[in-house]
């Protein structure tokens, strides 16, 4: 009788399990999940403005870079319009006039 009953008993168990214990077990792995989803929204959303601040501040770098490099060194065709301006100014002087 013992052993029926031991035998039934475990049968039970694997038929109908404790349902209260499994539902409490999803429970916590759900919420587990949940906060490591927000917890890693957080953090793309920091590494993300990191990106932008970033992208911003290389973009500065740059216009700065390029208006050091045109103040110190001028405008690399300063000397080809000048050229070009004193042969026009040269081409379209009256040496004299005609009678």
């Amino acid at each position: 009788m013992e052993q029926c009953r031991d035998l039934l008993g475990q049968w039970g168990k694997r038929a109908f399990p404790n349902f209260r214990h499994q539902r409490r077990k999803i429970t916590r792995a759900l919420r587990m999940l949940e906060m490591a989803h927000k917890t890693v929204l957080e953090q793309r959303r920091v590494l993300e403005s990191g990106l932008e601040e970033l992208e911003a501040n290389e973009e500065e770098y740059w216009e700065q870079r390029i208006r050091v490099d045109y103040l110190r060194g001028g405008d690399k065709n300063t000397q080809f319009f000048h050229r070009k301006a004193f042969a026009r100014r040269k081409r379209n002087t009256i040496k004299k006039t005609q009678k």
